[in-house]
């Protein structure tokens, strides 16, 4: 009889901490929080590259902030026509913001030797305007280094 009542007690425990565990997962899988990261570069005299606040519910990209406002690094080189960065780089925040974290860090980026990107795979390049691979390059490091934390 005292064998089966210990039996049953260990039974109850071990379902108790199941339940525990599968609750805590399930809270957690909404959890709501927020991640920053850069990508900073020096070349030809210009410090290129952004920071980017992410929101994150579960692992549910939620939104992705470009914040470089206040930084001394930009994402456009002043000398360059791609002036146009800004207005544009909308379509590849939603992409991102779609493609969610797992897909994210898949992503791979060539830079040249100054850390300027020159290529990106893995991404759906569509929506990156022509001559924005560096720039689009550079946010999405950025992305990543958020989420890598």
């Amino acid at each position: 009889m005292r064998k089966q009542l210990i039996h049953k007690a260990v039974i109850t425990l071990l379902l108790g901490c199941i339940m525990l565990l599968a609750f805590a997962g399930c809270g957690k899988s909404n959890e709501k929080r927020n991640v920053s990261g850069s990508y900073h570069t020096e070349a030809n005299g210009y410090k290129r590259g952004t920071d980017v606040d992410i929101n994150l519910e579960g692992d549910k990209i939620t939104t992705i902030v470009v914040n470089d406002m206040d930084s001394e690094y930009s994402l456009t080189d002043p000398d360059a026509f791609q002036m146009m960065w800004p207005t544009k780089q909308t379509m590849v925040l939603q992409e991102l913001q779609n493609m969610g974290p797992d897909k994210i860090a898949e992503i791979k980026i060539t830079a040249d030797d100054n850390g300027i990107p020159t290529k990106i795979e893995g991404f759906n390049l569509d929506v990156i305007p022509e001559g924005c691979t560096d720039c689009a390059g550079m946010l999405i490091l950025a992305v990543q280094d958020a989420l890598s934390k």
